[in-house]
């Protein structure tokens, strides 16, 4: 059922993006089916003790009342769509507090450095969180996003405040991808190509990210200078999720081969962490207390790496799994991974336009799909042991009891035990 839901939420998120649904009329919709779904899960309960032999309408009331996978989960799943498309934002009205409204225009902005910049074909890419605008010498405050290409140096870093001059653009939609949507998913409708900076202020962000982006950049430090290049641009990438630093050849190299997914973090990594860290945790503290340092430690690790989406699929399919363990429940990856897309779109629904959390979720179902197909077609397949006639077969009552036999053979000769190996489907 949770895999169910988790689809339509993600549905409902979508629809929420093509069409716009009012926010009360859309609660009260809601509300109305979960509330059917509530009364004809308990009339199917009570249709499964009525007798239907009493007159035609208890019989007709019992034939489709006792469908309570149908009736009662589809009320329920029509309520989790409205919410999906309730959750998406609508358009916003663009406006003088606004820094998209001064698009297509030269202006002077001042803004705070939201994420560590990226280094890409010896420039820097950062996103610029907008505080105040000054157009035509007066200071406006505004809000929104814009995404900044400056030159390689000097470095910029997380926390940096930056006023920038230059000339205010609407992102370009390309000719194979409508990069404008792209970035307007992510909240970015405006860019400024090598704009005049200054730095007016530095450390001004969220203290841990600045204590996690200085150990990532102490680690990637201590990586160049324990191995050679290539290996240390490789190890970076790998570990840390740093490619700003590989050589354009090797990158080239893996693009070519189509093994790029070697040098991205994605769950291989997190499944050789977690796993190191289950072990360790559950020797120090023991299997009753080990979820909370497991937990912390993929928190942490996610973090590290910078959060790109591979990881936050990984990081929270990780969490499932550690949390199912410590309750002794049994993990099903194809829940799991729905589950996990439900809560990444539900946080943030524009990372469900985003092609890395696309291509990841994409190779996680083929994966987990192979791994079901195979395992279904192995187990039919195998032989298994074959076991004596009825007739011959030893009952034990008890350890201390002597052993006894049934006197008679079966008047039926049982099928044979080993099945007919069945193809995938």
């Amino acid at each position: 059922m949770l895999f169910y839901l988790s689809l339509f939420w993600l549905a409902g998120i979508y629809l929420g993006s093509r069409l716009t649904l009012s926010l009360w009329p859309g609660l009260a919709l809601a509300g109305l089916a979960f509330i059917l779904a509530l009364l004809l899960r308990k009339e199917a309960r009570l249709a499964r003790r009525m007798d239907a032999g009493v007159n035609g309408l208890a019989f007709v009331l019992a034939l489709l009342l006792r469908k309570e996978a149908f009736w009662t989960q589809a009320p329920l799943c029509a309520g989790v769509l409205l919410l999906g498309m309730l959750r998406y934002p609508p358009p916003a009205v663009v406006g003088p507090d606004d820094l998209a409204y001064y698009t297509n225009a030269t202006v002077t902005i001042e803004g705070l450095v939201e994420a560590e910049p990226e280094v890409f074909d010896g420039a820097t890419g950062l996103r610029l969180g907008a505080q105040r605008v000054k157009v035509s010498g007066e200071w406006q405050d505004v809000s929104g996003a814009a995404l900044v290409r400056l030159a390689r140096f000097p470095e910029y870093r997380y926390g940096d405040v930056l006023r920038l001059t230059g000339k205010l653009e609407t992102p370009p939609v390309l000719e194979n991808f409508d990069y404008r949507e792209y970035l307007a998913h992510q909240g970015i409708h405006s860019v400024l190509s090598y704009p005049k900076a200054e730095l007016l202020a530095t450390d001004k962000g969220w203290t841990p990210f600045h204590w996690l982006y200085g150990l990532r950049q102490r680690l990637s430090g201590a990586l160049v200078r324990a191995l050679p290049e290539p290996q240390a641009a490789l190890a970076q990438g790998i570990l840390l999720g740093i490619r700003s630093s590989m050589p354009g050849e090797l990158e080239d190299a893996f693009a070519r081969t189509g093994t790029t997914h070697v040098i991205a973090i994605s769950g291989q990594n997190f499944a050789i962490w977690v796993g190191a860290l289950t072990g360790i945790c559950a020797w120090l503290f023991g299997r009753r207390y080990a979820l909370y340092p497991v937990a912390g430690g993929i928190v942490f690790y996610a973090a590290l790496t910078g959060l790109p989406p591979s990881v936050l699929r990984a990081a929270v399919m990780g969490l499932l799994v550690a949390l199912a363990a410590h309750l002794g429940r049994q993990n099903s990856a194809r829940i799991s991974l729905a589950l996990t897309a439900a809560a990444l779109v539900g946080v943030q629904p524009g990372i469900l336009w985003d092609v890395s959390f696309q291509l990841s979720f994409c190779r996680s179902c083929s994966s987990t799909g192979t791994q079901d197909s195979l395992r279904s077609s192995l187990s039919a397949g195998s032989p298994s042991t074959p076991r004596p006639p009825a007739w011959g077969r030893c009952s034990p009552r008890s350890p201390s009891s002597p052993t006894t036999f049934t006197a008679s053979p079966p008047s039926h000769p049982s099928p044979p035990s080993r099945p007919f190996p069945r193809f995938p489907a």
